[in-house]
C-alpha cells in the first residue's frame, strides 16, 4: 500500500507497506517503474487530474508510454501535453466537469490541488475548499462511475 509519494532527482519516492517496502520504508522508482509496479492494471482509459503540474504531467507521460489512453484534466492548459493526450479544462469543484471526464475511465490518478504556498497562505479557506472538497468530489464521482482504481498523491506542503 502506498502511504506517501514525492518526487526528487527524477525519481518518485514512495513510502509503502507490503512487498515493495525497502528496509528504510522508502522506495524509489522512475515514473516508468512506478507505472510498471503500481499501474499494472489491465485498464485502457486513465484520467489524470492536476495534469499541468509537475507530478501529474510526468505520470501522464509514463502512463501514455505504457499504452494507456490518457485524459488530462486541470484548471489550466498543460504545456507538457503530448499529441496523443486529450485535455479537458475544468474545475474539481464543479461536479459536472468531473462527471464529464470520469465517465468511461478505468482509473483516476488524482493530483489536482492548490499547491502554491503563497496562495494557500493568502487564501486558506479557498485552499481548503479546493483541496478537500475538490478531492471529495473526484472520489464521489469515481465511486458513482465504478472506477476500478483511484490513486491519490499529495505534496509535501500538507506537512
Amino acid at each position: 500500500m502506498i502511504e506517501k509519494v514525492s518526487y526528487k532527482n527524477d525519481m518518485l519516492a514512495l513510502i509503502v507497506r507490503g512487498k515493495y517496502r525497502s528496509k528504510k520504508g522508502i522506495t524509489f522508482f522512475t515514473p516508468n517503474q512506478f507505472t510498471q509496479q503500481f499501474g499494472y492494471m489491465k485498464h485502457k482509459k486513465v484520467l489524470v487530474t492536476g495534469s499541468s503540474g509537475f507530478i501529474g504531467s510526468h505520470v501522464a507521460d509514463a502512463l501514455e508510454e505504457k499504452g494507456y489512453e490518457v485524459i488530462l484534466f486541470d484548471a489550466v492548459p498543460s504545456k507538457y501535453k503530448s499529441n496523443n493526450q486529450k485535455e479537458i479544462i475544468g474545475d474539481i469543484l464543479n461536479s459536472d466537469d468531473i462527471e464529464t471526464v470520469v465517465k468511461g475511465c478505468d482509473a483516476v490518478y488524482h493530483f489536482a490541488a492548490q499547491a502554491d504556498i503563497g496562495a494557500s497562505s493568502n487564501s486558506p479557506v479557498e485552499t481548503i475548499t479546493a483541496n478537500i472538497i475538490g478531492t471529495q468530489n473526484v472520489l464521489e464521482i469515481a465511486r458513482m462511475h465504478k472506477v476500478k482504481r483511484f490513486l491519490f498523491a499529495s505534496t509535501i506542503y500538507v506537512y
